[in-house]
């Protein structure tokens, strides 16, 4: 194997897959990338087993002579990052590779390509296609409400919905629910409805579509894998055994007040009056007036904040208090320039709405209570 390699976009491929490729202590051999050079295209995969990916470089590679290797992705990503040369070779000897710049030659030990984990393969069958920015949309405004607590298995995973047309994505931590829509067109008979991927898996997705911006993306359902496509990247993870909450049960239906405000002024108001709320316990309590919306914060120790913002409201006056984070996370991905919340008392959840294709439901804190929990459908 011999191939001539443009630093900009090989570097790139590398820098792509590297979430995927990294230390592990079980599985030395998952450190590493296979670099195959074949039919005028150099693939390079790397896998953690429940994660792989293929990134297929057509531009900027010449293959010399092909073949395949098995690097460890870590010093090759490193070596490639700090070459000064915008051209380098990589040659293979016997499992071991070359990396051939003009000042030097760098021996990087290899293993035998064949031992490394078979990555599945994208199957064109049964097929959809999204936007790269809707679906982008799809990941960033529910991914942000699945969980990290290893206890909360369940939680820790994104709904997927297939629809007439649109393509629905759930998440929820118990504490708070996120849904978003955006349409597909399907390219053949979709067999899978509904099922869950782990957070993980949406990720490296996300990190895909971050470093690549496609126009569009391919996605497919395949046995137990969920498997992404585009013009460079093909990506695939294991679907989650985690039981996802009936979340239609949970999603208000008819409330009947509604309040809106700008985004900005609300952004600012809450980022504020967090500065002095409590740090172990962080509470804001939100009153609701006719012409205006007061948040309050108030911490052991660090003193208080008070801001009042312009609002529209129809409803009776009344407080709420909730877990700041929740608000300050969800006004990170709404896209309108004007926030919209339903809602219904001081005991109730709200429902924040951006646009046609985006739900954002929180439950309220109840200091004397026992906390509500989105759970098997109903609110304890």
């Amino acid at each position: 194997m011999k191939i001539k390699c443009q630093k900009q976009f090989f570097a790139k491929a590398l820098q792509t897959i590297s979430g995927v490729a990294v230390q592990r202590d079980i599985y030395p051999i998952l450190e590493n990338v296979r670099i195959t050079a074949a039919n005028n295209q150099v693939l390079i995969k790397a896998t953690d087993l429940k994660i792989s990916v293929t990134y297929i470089l057509s531009t900027g590679v010449e293959i010399i002579e092909p073949g395949e290797l098995l690097l460890p992705a870590a010093k090759l990503n490193s070596l490639v990052k700090e070459t000064p040369d915008e051209e380098f070779l990589i040659e293979k000897d016997e499992f071991n590779g070359i990396l051939i710049t003009k000042d030097g030659r760098f021996y990087i030990l290899g293993e035998n390509p064949q031992k490394f984990p078979e990555i599945p393969c994208f199957d064109e069958k049964g097929t959809m296609e999204v936007s790269g920015e809707d679906f982008r949309k799809l990941i960033n405004k529910t991914l942000f409400a699945t969980t990290a607590e290893k206890t909360r298995y369940d939680f820790d995973n994104v709904m997927v919905n297939i629809l007439e047309n649109t393509i629905r994505f759930v998440s929820t931590d118990g504490k708070r629910l996120a849904l978003c829509e955006k349409k597909y067109q399907s390219l053949g008979e979709i067999k899978e409805k509904q099922f869950t991927v782990p957070a993980q898996g949406l990720q490296q997705i996300n990190r895909v579509l971050s470093t690549t911006t496609p126009s569009k993306v391919i996605l497919n359902v395949l046995e137990n894998q969920f498997l992404f496509r585009t013009e460079d990247v093909i990506l695939s993870t294991r679907l989650s055994d985690g039981k996802f909450p009936p979340y239609e049960k949970v999603m208000p239906q008819a409330l009947p007040y509604k309040i809106f405000f700008a985004q900005k002024d609300f952004s600012s108001a809450l980022r504020r009056v967090c500065l002095l709320a409590d740090e172990k316990n962080k509470i804001v309590q939100i009153t609701f007036n006719p012409t205006s919306l007061n948040l309050f914060c108030r911490g052991e120790g660090t003193g208080e904040g008070n801001v009042e913002i312009p609002a529209v409201y129809d409803g009776e006056a009344f407080s709420i208090k909730f877990n700041p984070n929740f608000l300050l996370d969800v006004l990170k991905v709404i896209d309108n320039s004007e926030i919209n919340i339903y809602l219904q008392d001081g005991q109730s959840a709200i429902l924040l709405k951006d646009g046609d294709d985006f739900r954002y439901v929180v439950l309220p804190i109840k200091v004397e209570e026992k906390k509500e929990e989105i759970k098997d459908g109903n609110q304890e």
